[in-house]
């Protein structure tokens, strides 16, 4: 289960809550590891296997839908773009960080007074 919480990037309670949901349409398995009673595994029953390869069928129709929309050229252009963005937020990410900014104290008031809300 942790490693889902670091895969998905949710906090722990979300992806407990997701789990059950899972768990209670019988879409996976949840297991207390016998080598380390500490932690659960899960897994997917055939069910889950057989709602995964759907969803992926789904996703895989829609985006091919979305890519022939959009057209071969304006894809590749929205990449290029996609990939400038992703450089640039993680050079200012760096920038930001190098520099000991954390978005407290960076964060304009807005002319507000503390603890006064608009």
């Amino acid at each position: 289960v942790s490693e889902l919480v670091k895969m998905m990037h949710c906090p722990a309670p979300a992806v407990s809550r997701q789990l059950k949901s899972l768990e209670s349409r019988s879409f996976i398995l949840r297991e207390t590891d016998p080598e380390d009673r500490r932690n659960t595994l899960v897994s997917l029953t055939d069910a889950g296997i057989a709602k995964a390869k759907e969803m992926e069928a789904y996703l895989n129709e829609f985006a091919r839908g979305v890519y022939e929309r959009m057209g071969a050229e304006d894809m590749e252009e929205l990449i290029r773009l996609l990939r400038r963005l992703r450089h640039i937020l993680e050079e200012e990410e760096g920038r930001w960080m190098s520099a000991g900014r954390n978005r407290k104290e960076e964060a304009p008031d807005n002319g507000k007074k503390k603890g006064e809300m608009r």
